[in-house]
């Protein structure tokens, strides 16, 4: 999605290049659009570093002893769970079920309930 949004800019930015300078209101209008999207870039960039030192945090700290660090990797071998590449929600599940298997076991069948419903 942020690649898509860096073409999306420089096809603005060459759009407004060919706006003609006696209609300030549309190369405005450009501008104002050009700028909100390098400032969601930005926000992008910083969600993406704070989830990355989030996931960090919570990999050394989940209490597990078979943590795996090589190359940049988060993983742990006791509890399978891949903290770099595993969503937030099955982390979530992966440490419910070692850590509460009971409420694991509510979570989950109460979601085959609601999957079932729909």
């Amino acid at each position: 999605m942020r690649e898509e949004i860096k073409d999306l800019i420089i096809k603005l930015k060459d759009a407004n290049h060919h706006i003609n300078s006696d209609n300030t209101h549309n190369e405005h209008g450009v501008n104002f659009i050009i700028e909100a999207l390098e400032s969601e870039i930005e926000k992008d960039a910083g969600l993406l570093s704070e989830n990355k030192k989030l996931r960090r945090l919570l990999w050394l700290s989940h209490g597990c002893q078979g943590l795996y660090g090589d190359d940049g990797e988060m993983q742990c071998n006791e509890c399978r769970i891949d903290f770099l590449r595993d969503s937030a929600d099955d982390i979530e599940l992966k440490i419910i079920k070692k850590k509460n298997p009971e409420y694991y076991k509510m979570l989950t069948s109460d979601q085959a309930i609601k999957e079932e419903s729909q």
